[in-house]
């Protein structure tokens, strides 16, 4: 059956290993959860090589959530500077073929181009439809 999980930790084995990492994250812990919160989709404890990922409104955020929270793994202490953000822009330009655009005055403006990107990439590669159908077949198992 595939599952939220299933899901996350397929695209996660995909992700470990992109070129804009600068080194391999094969190490890092991926814990996902099940806990929802208001303002937080992810946390990464970049010393520890560890992060998490919590309950999103849609799949396609909790994407977006690893590849937020493995730019912190790959940047260990960089928070969200113009280090991170070079490197979660060339991530996310990796798996989407869309060109985000690093070290915005804010943070914020790269994660949502970065939202944008991996949005259209989920719908226009055909993933979304294929994700629907199956969390649909899974739903109808017994």
């Amino acid at each position: 059956m595939i599952t939220r999980e299933s899901g996350l930790a397929h695209w996660a084995s995909q992700w470990r290993l992109l070129r804009a990492w600068k080194r391999d994250l094969s190490g890092v812990k991926i814990k996902i959860s099940n806990r929802w919160h208001r303002n937080r989709l992810g946390t990464c404890w970049s010393m520890e090589q560890r992060l998490v990922i919590y309950r999103g409104d849609n799949f396609v955020d909790e994407l977006g959530t690893l590849v937020h929270e493995l730019a912190h793994a790959a940047t260990i202490g960089a928070g969200h500077d113009e280090q991170w953000q070079e490197i979660y822009a060339a991530a996310v330009t990796e798996i989407t073929g869309i060109s985000v655009v690093p070290c915005a005055d804010s943070y914020r403006a790269v994660n949502m181009a970065a939202h944008d990107a991996m949005e259209a990439w989920w719908i226009a590669s055909g993933n979304d439809a294929l994700w629907r159908m199956a969390r649909r077949s899974a739903a109808s198992t017994p």
